[in-house]
């Protein structure tokens, strides 16, 4: 009995490591293409004036923050959810906060552009097509925004 016992042991072992590298594996591939997502995005939104990156070229490829100071970011949530596209102002950790957020305030962003970021996030279920539409759209709501632009 004992020896049946080991060899589940050492079989469910055995399972978990081969998972963990598929896991692994998967991972390398969606960080790459999720890279690949942001550095277009950014390449794209660079050619706007008036529009700030906020988040490092180093940081996680799954977060993009954009300021457009003089807008508020709930107007823009607003206005890319009338397209379906589904954006925030704040992770879900710090929704329910009602104050300026801390992180891009210790970056040393004014006042006027933490109020004006939005939060772009890439993951596994993000689609070259769905940044193609964002861009879409992106152009509708810059060219009705532009003039608020600080």
């Amino acid at each position: 009995m004992a020896l049946e016992v080991e060899q589940l042991i050492c079989q469910n072992d055995i399972a978990m490591v081969k998972a963990m590298k598929i896991a692994n594996e998967n991972l390398e591939a969606l960080n790459a293409f999720v890279t690949e997502l942001n550095n277009d995005v950014r390449q794209f939104l660079n050619k706007y004036q008036g529009v700030y990156i906020n988040s490092s070229a180093s940081g996680s490829p799954f977060v993009l923050n954009i300021s457009f100071p003089g807008v508020k970011g709930e107007v823009l949530v607003n206005a890319f959810s009338k397209y379906d596209i589904m954006i925030s102002t704040t992770s879900a950790c710090s929704s329910k906060r009602n104050k300026l957020n801390e992180v891009l305030a210790a970056m040393g962003l004014s006042d006027k552009s933490i109020e004006g970021s939005i939060r772009l996030s890439f993951g596994a279920t993000t689609t070259k097509e769905d940044i193609a539409r964002f861009k879409e759209i992106f152009i509708i709501i810059y060219e009705e925004i532009k003039e608020l632009l600080k």
